[in-house]
């Protein structure tokens, strides 16, 4: 488990628009050392929400407080970003979705 999952610790590859995950700080192996609150998944969803939205307001929440219903509940994902038409069809991919 990375524990440690945001925007802040991905790095993309100009040349191949690949994504990799760094900072392995808080990175545990198996259930050895976990975190509360420090899951994978829930880092992923919140990373997601705020590349695709522009919206860092969760940022702010501790990692132990944030829940992904919190995200996954929205009715509609707000969007601060100007969007492309790739970005502009993965948005609207989402308010289909919910």
């Amino acid at each position: 488990m990375h524990q440690d999952v945001a925007p802040m610790n991905l790095l993309i590859d100009p040349e191949t628009q690949r994504v990799l995950l760094f900072d392995f700080d808080w990175a545990a192996c198996g259930q050895k050392n976990l975190l509360e609150g420090r899951d994978d998944t829930t880092g992923a969803v919140f990373t997601l929400y705020e590349i695709i939205t522009g919206d860092g307001s969760f940022a702010n929440i501790p990692h132990w407080e944030r829940k992904m219903d919190r995200v996954q509940n929205l009715t509609e994902w707000p969007s601060k970003l100007k969007s492309s038409d790739d970005m502009q069809r993965y948005l609207n991919a989402r308010n289909r979705l919910t």
